[in-house]
């Protein structure tokens, strides 16, 4: 990768503004789109993505839809170079040409692209570190005329086929070998945590089942996998949803944040790091629960 150039966040830019906009129509503007840029070279852009922004699915307001945002002086737009779920926000990558599509297709394969994520979650876990290793798979959980509903699921009757070496490959069909470190960063009492989580594979939905099923401590905002504990904890829940409010959600949004992702070079060079500031509805409920991030962290935060 060469002709490095570090997007900086230009001055007086209200994030509150596109966080908002976008979770209501989920569409981009050409000057949202440059405005969301974290890192560009000759190979790879990384943005910011925004609550409510569909990475896939969407023809008309997806992000794969408004890649011609990102082209720039390429001959085709921008592909993807890896996923994350709608709702949550952070460092996404996108891969300029077919060498680099490549190349970061087998560093993610090979386990060599570092993924940390900050979540804030309902309960604490009794362990301040530890890694999940419960494989996973899917099932139907709902038919309807129109569509079928599908939910990651544990599985916990496979869970004595972990291996480092394998996780991330599939075995038994759709079972997957996932693999999810945590870190207790900042805690009120007992009733919520901010986590620091190392995602070492990327199935779907990964973290999110791995911390509600695998460790009793659910993302806030995720009316999917955390059901029992959002009846459990109303209280802490409606005080997220009013402070959430003004990012334009209807239930408060997902407290998931992709804030930093690092890239081994070719050469054994410095690897190249990339970090996304916090969503200011993410940092109003940090305050608001006096959770803290690392200090040296502290400008994601601001």
């Amino acid at each position: 990768m060469m002709a490095t150039k570090m997007i900086k966040k230009p001055k007086g830019q209200s994030s509150l503004s596109w966080e908002a906009s976008l979770t209501k129509t989920a569409k981009l503007t050409r000057s949202l789109a440059q405005k969301i840029v974290l890192y560009k070279d000759d190979d790879i852009i990384a943005i910011n993505k925004p609550p409510g922004l569909a990475v896939q699915g969407d023809p008309n307001a997806s992000l794969v839809s408004q890649m011609g945002y990102w082209q720039y002086d390429s001959p085709r737009p921008p592909g993807l170079g890896h996923r994350i779920d709608k709702d949550t926000t952070g460092v996404l990558l996108l891969t300029r040409n077919s060498k680099s599509a490549q190349r970061i297709r087998e560093l993610i394969e090979n386990k060599q692209i570092i993924k940390k994520y900050w979540a804030i979650t309902i309960n604490v876990p009794e362990k301040t570190s530890g890694s999940i290793t419960i494989p996973l798979s899917t099932k139907n959980i709902a038919t309807s005329k129109s569509k079928s509903l599908y939910r990651v699921i544990l599985r916990t009757d496979k869970a004595e086929d972990f291996s480092k070496e394998k996780a991330g490959s599939k075995l038994y069909g759709s079972v997957c070998l996932a693999w999810t470190d945590y870190t207790v960063i900042s805690r009120k009492g007992s009733i919520s945590s901010l986590l620091d989580i190392n995602l070492r594979t990327g199935f779907k939905h990964q973290i999110r089942a791995h911390l509600a099923d695998g460790l009793c401590c659910p993302v806030l905002g995720d009316y999917l996998f955390a059901g029992p504990w959002f009846r459990k904890e109303k209280s802490l829940v409606r005080k997220i949803e009013n402070i959430g409010s003004h990012a334009g959600y209807v239930r408060g949004p997902l407290y998931l944040h992709a804030y930093e992702v690092s890239i081994p070079r070719e050469g054994g060079q410095d690897p190249i790091v990339i970090n996304a500031t916090l969503p200011k509805y993410f940092i109003s409920t940090l305050n608001a629960l006096g959770l803290r991030v690392p200090y040296r962290y502290a400008k994601l935060a601001r």
